[in-house]
This record gives structure tokens, sequence and C-alpha cells, in this order.
């Protein structure tokens, strides 16, 4: 008989064959904190043992514990991965389009031509004073800058729109 939680069970396992029955109780475990297992009527302890043995499915337990180990390193590979996607396609021929920028005078000392316009924009630019590590968020400094930028009425690379919310590519 077990208690569990005040509740009483009773857990009598009988396996016949031909030498031996065996009854199995567990009797007032959470009581006295011990537990005591009564084997009756057996001939053999190898008997006991191979017919013990024989019920139990290890090679379903072998592959559930496998299932749990690869589910946990599955888990922690997912976990340790780094998101890079906005690095990707945050860029111009290798520049990233956020970060500390500069306006420079003349276009042989820019990485980048923009045109600002109004419609179909390929990128539209929030100007934040510090923080700029989204897509689209520029904070312009005077020196150590992350890109310098010319502003082109023709010819430019890429198309800028200024925006106050939701910077970032344009679809």
């Amino acid at each position: 008989m077990i208690r569990w939680f005040g509740f009483s069970y009773i857990d009598t396992v009988i396996v016949s064959s031909s030498e031996f029955v065996k009854q199995i109780s567990i009797e007032n475990y959470f009581e006295t904190k011990s537990f005591s297992i009564h084997f009756f009527s057996f001939h053999s302890k190898k008997s006991l043992e191979e017919t013990f043995f024989k019920t139990l499915n290890f090679e379903q337990m072998k592959h559930t514990f496998q299932f749990i180990v690869l589910l946990i390193i599955s888990a922690l590979c997912i976990s340790a991965t780094k998101h890079e996607v906005q690095d990707d396609d945050c860029k111009f021929k290798g520049k990233k389009l956020y970060g500390k920028i500069r306006f420079v005078e003349s276009a042989g000392n820019a990485d980048v031509k923009i045109k600002i316009v109004n419609n179909f924009p390929d990128i539209k630019v929030k100007l934040v004073e510090n923080y700029a590590n989204d897509c689209g968020k520029w904070e312009v400094v005077e020196y150590g800058e992350d890109l310098k930028v010319y502003v082109a009425e023709n010819f430019a690379d890429i198309k800028v729109k200024f925006v106050t919310n939701f910077p970032g590519m344009v679809d």
C-alpha cells in the first residue's frame, strides 16, 4: 500500500511462472521515509531477475532517452545561434545603412550617394541623437562616422525618404 498525500493505493505486482510467484508491496513510504519490498514464494534470485528484466522494455526506454537528449541538444543549439538578418538586409556595397553618418560636400569622398525623395524610396531613414543601431536609423556626426553620405540630385546610388516613424528598408 502506498500513501501519497493522504491517499492509499495498493501496488501489487504478481508475476506467475513455473518457479515462483512474486508480490511487491510498498508500505508507508511517506510516513516512515523508507519503503520495503517483500518477495514471497520465489525459488531463485536468477529467475526473479530474468522475469523482472523481461517485463521492462529497455529498447523503448533507450529510444525515449535518445529523443530527450536530442531535444535538449537541439534547444541549446537553436538558442545559441546569432541572428544577423538585419546586417544582410540593410547594407549597400558592404556598408551598413545605419549608425553614425557624416554628410560630405564632395561625391569623391562619399561611400554612398543618396537622393532625397518623397515617393518610392529604397530606404526610410529616421534621424536620431543616439542608439542608431537599427536599420534606417542615422546619427549625424562630424567625425567618427560609419558611413559618408553625399546628397546628389542625379546619379544617386539609393533613394532616401526621411521619416519620423518606422525606419528601414522598403520592400
